[in-house]
């Protein structure tokens, strides 16, 4: 898996942008580290954190950590999840109606109470503490386009930062 990030050191001369080819072990390693600084942010640590997705937030919050989140504009919609029944599955009917489930209204409520989830039903109210996402402008994120394009994006981003 390849992917692009930009590392911010203290020290602001040593700041730059890396492509990653990532392996499963890189994956773990980079869970692991995620959840070391999850870890200290609740410590107290960090006092400011940019890019944490809010329901790690409510997690945490839940979990006793003395933090809040705030909203920037615009948001963006993160890519669709899938959900899927393989062709020869066992119980194909039951996994039939666990997908009839997840699509349906209760089913949305559920997961965004539970997973703290945005829901993708426009019928369902955002309630708790996700009526803070109520109103706000989000990006007009097209991912059929996006994954259609990646190969470009990526060739724009090495470009841009001087990595080709």
């Amino acid at each position: 898996m390849q992917l692009a990030y930009v590392c911010i050191p203290r020290d602001s001369d040593a700041v730059c942008a890396n492509v990653a080819q990532w392996t499963i072990d890189n994956l773990n390693t980079a869970i692991d580290v995620a959840r070391d600084i999850v870890k200290r942010i609740r410590a107290g640590e960090f006092p400011l954190m940019i890019g944490i997705h809010f329901h790690h937030t409510e997690r945490l919050k839940q979990k006793g950590c003395p933090l809040d989140w705030v909203v920037t504009e615009p948001g963006y919609n993160r890519p669709p999840i899938a959900i899927a029944l393989a062709r020869n599955a066992p119980h194909s009917a039951a996994g039939k109606l666990f997908i009839d489930f997840i699509l349906s209204r209760d089913g949305q409520k559920a997961i965004q109470n539970v997973a703290l989830r945005y829901p993708v039903r426009s019928d369902v109210e955002l309630s708790g503490e996700l009526l803070k996402l109520k109103g706000i402008r989000f990006w007009d994120s097209h991912w059929d386009t996006v994954f259609r394009n990646i190969d470009s994006y990526q060739k724009s981003f090495r470009q841009t930062f001087g990595l080709s």
